[in-house]
């Protein structure tokens, strides 16, 4: 009898305790709601999203989970558990609107729109339907913000420039067709001078639904040497496409047109095409792929062997290490070949190359930043000129400031440094170029 009782005490103590262990591990829906009542939704999104793994498919958990991610500002973590709330029980009203909410957070209005309408067919309480007019009154105030999103900007500067004219600094050249030294025109030889320049451009979005636009834009740059006037310069840039933003992707593909003048001449025209994807890996970090398809003409018949076909493919990685992200390193790298024309004396062009791009945030306003470039041009014909098959290694290293002294005003100090080495004389030289440059951008 009494081994009996015993017996007794003991299962009746494990049953106690199996019980008490199925209440700790269940989770607590009556405490996340109270802490979401309290505005804690953060703390109610820690309390259930443990329990995930168990409790995912019932209904009622998968709801105030996704309310809870909701409110810990986990948008994409409330879509799921929402969703999957719907998938049980397609005529949860609640769920629907919330996860509408949650693709609003997101971004996502063309769903976001959808679940609101479905919700409103099932004649929701006024409450509800006045929350649901109140978000779909502020989608539509941001669909037409957004068809009148615009950026532009002015600048001007004034700099010194070691080599205006892109020249050798030698005054003659040996050349292996004649035999002998030839002396340069006075024009091709290295020519320092100060300048004064001006630019500006803007581009304009026209979005045709939350995530296609219309783009269209344009820059104009125009540059006065003091003295040498004959290499004065300006050109103009036009482009236009289609955007596509879904999420963290983002697409361009669009075609250019631009034209370069030299002592106010048409120099030479550039039409294309090009197609650009850029992914944003998380907050800090950004993949881009491009492709570029490029045509040049010379319209002086003297400068028509100059005419060729480009294409370019590159890809390039950034990451930033603020929020704002006004410290950041972005890396590119680029391939392509160029197609002669016209009989071009070097021929055909193989190039490659690669950019670094760094800025530093020194305090609040004053950034430092430095870029590195390097392209490698390998052609295809000898020039019977130089009896040599061309080779260019072009190099560029820039150093310079942005103070932002007024709120979309900029001051920029700069200097940059190019080497171009040359297998070929008349091709090879180097420049330092320094300029202060004030710039106010429009937003």
């Amino acid at each position: 009898m009494k081994a009996a009782g015993v017996l007794a005490l003991v299962l009746a103590s494990w049953l106690s305790f199996c019980a008490a262990a199925a209440q700790t591990l269940a989770p607590d829906l009556a405490r996340a709601q109270s802490l979401l009542r309290e505005g804690r939704g953060a703390d109610a999104y820690t309390l259930l999203e443990k329990h995930e793994a168990q409790a995912a498919g019932e209904a009622e958990f998968d709801y105030w989970l996704g309310i809870s991610a909701l409110e810990a500002g986990k948008p994409d973590k409330a879509t799921i558990a929402l969703e999957r709330a719907l998938i049980v029980n397609p005529d949860y009203v609640g769920a629907r609107l919330d996860l509408a909410r949650a693709y609003f957070a997101l971004g996502d209005f063309d769903r976001a729109r959808l679940e609101f309408k479905t919700v409103l067919e099932q004649d929701p309480p006024p409450a509800a339907r006045r929350t649901i007019d109140r978000y779909l009154a502020e989608m539509e105030a941001q669909r037409y913000a957004r068809l009148r999103r615009w950026t532009a900007y002015i600048e001007a500067a004034l700099g010194h420039d070691t080599n205006v004219n892109t020249s050798t600094r030698d005054t003659s050249v040996f050349v292996p067709l004649f035999g002998l030294n030839l002396a340069l025109a006075p024009t091709s030889v290295k020519l320092k001078d100060n300048y004064g320049s001006v630019g500006a451009g803007g581009e304009y979005l026209l979005p045709l639904t939350d995530s296609a636009a219309l783009f269209a834009g344009i820059d104009y740059r125009h540059r006065l040497n003091f003295q040498e006037d004959l290499f004065d310069q300006y050109r103009f840039d036009v482009r236009g496409g289609v955007q596509l933003a879904r999420g963290p992707n983002l697409i361009r593909a669009g075609a250019t047109y631009g034209r370069f003048y030299l002592d106010n001449r048409w120099n030479y025209e550039s039409t294309g095409l090009a197609l650009e994807w850029r992914r944003a890996l998380d907050e800090r970090n950004a993949l881009t792929l491009i492709g570029l398809r490029n045509r040049l003409r010379y319209p002086d018949p003297l400068l028509a062997g100059n005419d060729a076909d480009q294409i370019v493919f590159g890809a390039g990685f950034g990451h930033a290490y603020n929020a704002e992200a006004t410290t950041f390193v972005f890396a590119s790298v680029y391939g392509g070949h160029e197609d002669d024309r016209n009989n071009r004396v070097d021929g055909q062009r193989r190039l490659y190359g690669g950019r670094l791009v760094g800025q530093y945030s020194l305090r609040e306003g004053l950034e430092a930043y430095a870029t590195a470039a390097a392209q490698w041009s390998d052609y295809d014909v000898e020039n019977f000129v130089f009896q040599a098959t061309r080779q260019d290694r072009y190099y560029e290293l820039a150093l310079g400031l942005i103070w932002r002294f007024e709120r979309d005003w900029s001051l920029r100090p700069q200097i940059t440094y190019i080497r171009n080495q040359s297998n070929i004389a008349i091709y090879d030289y180097d420049r330092y170029d320094v300029s202060l440059t004030v710039r106010r951008d429009f937003r």
